[in-house]
Parts: C-alpha cells; structure tokens; sequence
C-alpha cells in the first residue's frame, strides 16, 4: 500500500505539471488551435485515466503512452516497483527539462534514444539494474544540472571528453558502478564551472589523480573516488579546490606524502584517506602531516592504515569542530597529548594499533559526549583512568593490550570493547544522580577520585539535604524517567539534622541510582527490576 500511494503521488504531481502547461496554452493564445485541440485531447485522456491511479504503475513497466504528452515537462517516477527498461519513445518529449526514474527495478541499457532530450536539466536514473557501456551520448546534453546514475550495473570507461560541453552541470554521481579507465575525463569536467559535487565511489577506476584536477571548478564541495584502483600521490594542485569540504579517497592504492598545500584548505571538514597502500620502490612509511591539524573546520578525520611514523603535534586545539579522528594502524609515537581535551564536540576517537606511551591524558575527562574511545595496542602505562567512569555517553571503550594496571571502573566496557545492558543500567544510575542532584559528572567539582557517585555516597543516607538539588524542593513540579515530586511550601533544610518530609521518597531514588551504578556490574540491578522498583517508588508516594 505504501508503494502504491507514492505511486499516486507521482502521477497527482504529473497532473498539476500537465495542467498548468494547458493553462498556458490557453492563456496565450486566447483560442485553441487545431494542434493545441490535440494537445488537449491528450491532456483530458491523461485525466481520465488518473481515475484509478493505481492500476497505471502497479509493479509494471513505465508507460509508453506518456509519449503521447507532447507537453511533459517532468516524469517523477522514482522510488517505485517500476520494471523492465526505459522506453525509447520517451526521446520524443523533447519538453522534457525533468526525468526521475531512480530507486525502481529498471534493467537493460540506457536508450540512445534520451539524446534528443535537449532541455533536460535533471536526470536520475539511479539505484536501478541499468547495464550496458557508460551511455557516453549524456555529455551532449548541455542543460543538465544533475546527473545520477549511480548504483547500476554500467561499465567501460568515461570518455576522455566527456563534460566538455556540460557548463550547468552541478552535481555529478557515477557511485557504484562497474566503470573502468583513466580519470581522463576530469579534464574535460573542468569546463563544468558550477560543479559542486563529483562522486565516482566504487568502481574500478584506475592510474593516477591527474595534476589537472586541480582545474576543477572551484565550487566542489565533494570529491569521493573511495574504493577503485587508483596509485600514485595526491596531487598538490588539489589545493586549488578552494571551496572543497570533503576529500574521501580511501580504498585506494595511493602512495607518497601528502602534499603540504593540502593543509591550507580552510573549507576541508572531512579528510578520508585510509585503507590506501604503498608498493613497489615507494617507501613504506609517511610521516605525519602535522599541519593537518591546524584545520579549525574540520569534522571528520580519518588517517587509519596509512603506515603514518611520528609523533602527534602538542597542539591540536584548532580543531574546534572536530567530531571523530581515526589514526589507528599506524606507526605513531610519543605521548597522548593533553590538548585532546580541548575538542570537546568529539564523539569518536580512535588512536589503537599504534605505538603511543605514558598514561591515558587525565584531560579526556573533558570529552564528555565521547561515545566511543578506542586506546588498544598502544604502548601506554600508568592506571586505568577513574574519571572513565562519569562519560556517560561511553558505548565502546577498548584499553585492551597495553600496560595498563590498576581496578577498572565501569569493567564490562574496558574488556569487552561494547556496551552491555548492565552497563545501560549504570548509564541510567548516573542519569537518575544527575537529575536529583542538578550536577553532571564532568562537573568541576569532581577533581582526583572524587566523582558524582562518589559525592553521593558520602552523603548517604544521613546527609541527602546536602546533594539535593534546590529546585526540586522549592515549588517546582519535577517529572523524570516515572517519578513525580511536587512541593509547593517545603523549604531545604540547611543541615544534615533538618528534617523533610519527602525524605523517604528521596533516600529511595538516590539508593536506586546508587545501586544502579555500583562499580561492580555484579551488584547492579537488572533494567526490568529498575522499572519495577520506580513504579513502586512512584506508587508509595503517590498514595
């Protein structure tokens, strides 16, 4: 049914377009003539069969009588059970400025056909079972902006002067094919002055990036030629890509040292260059780029696999924005810098298989939204961090294989690499803390071996009027994860011996989120009996 309304959708759109182009034949010529009387025929036979829009496309092919709508100005018929191929005779819509018919089941080849269709700006053809050479007849039509025509089956090379004549192309995605060649054609895309986003991911495109990609259009904010056959270096006229965000070139076989031009890029966020690889005379190891990490726009760092040697540089607190870094399997030496702290918006880091010493930075306490922190098959000493225990948002920790000692706080993290359910449940004990006290664990006031649980503890159950947040007890109606506290006269006493009178209901949260996140996964409660026991918390107050 789903498919079906979609359906419907696409041809209601169709209709609105029909419509309005009838319209304006009515308008400028104030009476029809003959031709348009047949054009109207066309248009009222179209209507007629919208009655039952769902016996047109159910599961079939794309209709040929839409050649019978000289004035189609767009076919959007994408993400439908539509099989068998492209009709030919859609060629003859020579109005046609808009052909969508990606994400279907569409097989055979591209027809020779869609040449006459001068005044397309928008063809999609992708996510289909499109085969056949890479229909090189396209680069003739000049008025195209967008061009999909990835995850089909196409194959052969891209013409070398293919895109000379395309200067209103914007976006260009060849993903997910099985094309092969030479990039040769990137030359001739450099007459493309409005192109934005070049995607040739997952091919078999093979030989050198060619100096000359650098002629690109300066708008490209997308390159991605991950996962084809390409060697050499990285050219360093690729600099002159001024306005480039993402530079994704993993899977390759690129060699040689990143040019230094790369790291003057301000606009790059994402840099993927791993999995690639070094054969042949060219030296097995490249030393780390340093000023890559003077890129204050920079979100997405990915330098795994590279056979990187050095060490990092003691500043990386430029990279403000950054959001995950991969440099694990490499070489790297030298310590852990403490600036690592500073990136704060970090929710993934991942610097295992290295050869990194001394101790874990005690600066990493300040990445509180890290999800995911991977230090394994290092070099590094000293104790397993304490303050690990307050990142709540932890769901991968893996310290494994290194020369760590000590207890290891939140334990099921560190030995499995993955979050378990008692886990959740500790991530909930510290939750249910944060909420009846106002305070975080990154809060500053856990400094040393002092953290919110920690303070809680100690303060339980004799001095809970210490840790309490005020604003529960100061009129306000708090309701969190089941629990209801309301108050509207109660003021917080000031000492230990005050008494309260929702006393009990608060020793019995405080006590639940205690347990919950008990430094032994053992002593925790199970989810379903946190559930249970809430609701009796809930029930007892309540009555």
């Amino acid at each position: 049914m789903k498919s079906s309304r979609v359906v419907a959708m696409a041809l209601l759109h169709l209709s609105v377009i029909l419509a309005a182009a009838a319209v304006s034949i009515a308008t400028a010529t104030g009476v029809a003539d003959n031709s348009n009387d047949a054009d109207l025929a066309a248009l009222l036979a179209f209507k007629a069969r919208l009655s039952d829009p769902l016996a047109v496309l159910r599961d079939g092919p794309v209709p040929t009588w839409l050649a019978e709508l000289p004035l189609l100005t767009g076919i959007l018929f994408g993400r439908n059970e539509l099989v068998g191929t492209i009709p030919a005779v859609l060629g003859n819509l020579t109005m046609l400025s808009r052909l969508d018919l990606s994400y279907c089941k569409l097989h055979g080849e591209i027809p020779l056909q869609l040449r006459k269709l001068t005044n397309l700006t928008i063809l999609n053809l992708a996510m289909n079972r499109l085969a056949g050479s890479f229909p090189a007849f396209l680069g003739n039509l000049t008025e195209l902006s967008i061009l999909e025509l990835a995850s089909n089956q196409l194959t052969g090379p891209v013409p070398a002067s293919f895109g000379s004549n395309m200067r209103s192309l914007e976006h260009f995605d060849l993903g997910e094919n099985y094309l092969q060649g030479d990039l040769g054609f990137l030359s001739a895309l450099s007459n493309s002055r409005e192109l934005q986003i070049l995607s040739l991911y997952t091919n078999s495109f093979s030989g050198r990036l060619p100096d000359y990609i650098g002629n690109l259009s300066k708008k490209l904010v997308v390159f991605d030629a991950n996962s084809n056959k390409l060697t050499g270096g990285i050219p360093s006229t690729l600099s002159n890509l001024s306005g480039l965000s993402s530079l994704i070139l993993l899977n390759n076989e690129l060699s040689q040292e990143i040019p230094e031009s790369i790291m003057t890029m301000e606009s790059l966020e994402r840099i993927d260059i791993a999995r690639n690889s070094f054969v042949g005379p060219i030296p097995t190891k490249i030393a780390l780029p340093a000023d890559l990490f003077l890129l204050d726009n920079l979100v997405h760092l990915n330098l795994s696999h590279k056979s990187l040697t050095g060490a990092l540089p003691s500043d990386l607190g430029h990279m403000k924005q950054i959001d995950k870094i991969d440099l694990s399997d490499n070489s790297l030496v030298g310590s852990l810098p403490d600036s690592f702290g500073q990136l704060t918006m970090l929710t993934y880091l991942n610097m295992s298989h290295n050869s990194f010493e001394g101790s874990v930075p005690y600066t990493l306490r300040n990445l509180i939204s890290l999800a995911a922190l991977d230090l394994s098959s290092n070099n590094l000493s000293g104790t397993v961090p304490k303050f690990l225990a307050n990142m709540t948002y932890l769901t991968s920790l893996n310290l494994s294989f290194n020369k760590l000692h000590g207890p290891v706080p939140d334990e099921e993290y560190a030995f499995m690499g993955k979050a378990s359910r008692k886990s959740d449940v500790f991530s909930y004990g510290i939750m249910l803390l944060e909420v009846f006290t106002g305070k975080r664990p990154s809060d500053a006031m856990f400094v040393g071996d002092m953290s919110l649980r920690q303070w809680v503890s100690e303060a339980f159950p004799a001095r809970l009027a210490d840790v309490v947040d005020r604003s529960l007890v100061q009129g306000e109606t708090i309701i969190e994860q089941g629990v209801h506290l309301q108050s509207s006269t109660a003021s917080l006493p000031c000492s230990a011996s005050a008494a309260w009178s929702n006393e009990s209901l608060l020793v019995s949260v405080f006590q639940l989120g205690l347990t919950c996140c008990s430094g032994s996964p053992a002593e925790r409660m199970e989810i379903n009996d946190v559930v249970v026991k809430l609701k009796s918390i809930r029930e007892g107050y309540v009555n």
